[in-house]
């Protein structure tokens, strides 16, 4: 029953690691989308047109470019080192699930010595 009682709590702590990789990958995903919003809306294809020859506006474009491209990356790193966590709850889970079953393989080979 231990090996059993092992598969659901391997199984709840899949589901749960794969629930969070999920929810981190929506928030990642919409911190990329806002970004990009962000940046149509401050500098259109117009308004770069427009502003072909203007210093400020040029050094504001590359400001803002530069400090959103540095927030993508904090939430690139963020994301990854979320992802590797997880996965090594996930391995750990898995290789927790094929030590039971060696663990009952070996009782059930012991339990047939036994029985001889």
């Amino acid at each position: 029953m231990g090996y059993f009682d092992g598969l659901v709590t391997i199984a709840k702590t899949l589901t749960e690691q794969a629930a969070g990789l999920l929810e981190s990958t929506k928030k990642f995903r919409a911190v990329i989308r806002d970004t990009r919003d962000e940046l149509e809306q401050d500098f259109g294809d117009d308004d770069i047109v427009e502003n072909m020859g203007d210093v400020d506006f040029a050094n504001d474009f590359a400001e803002s470019l530069e400090m959103s491209l540095g927030n993508l990356m904090k939430e690139c790193t963020r994301v990854s080192e979320d992802c590797i966590q997880r996965k090594h709850a996930m391995d750990e889970a898995l290789i927790g699930l094929n030590k039971e079953a060696e663990l009952v393989e070996l009782a059930e080979g012991s339990d047939a010595e036994l029985a001889s």
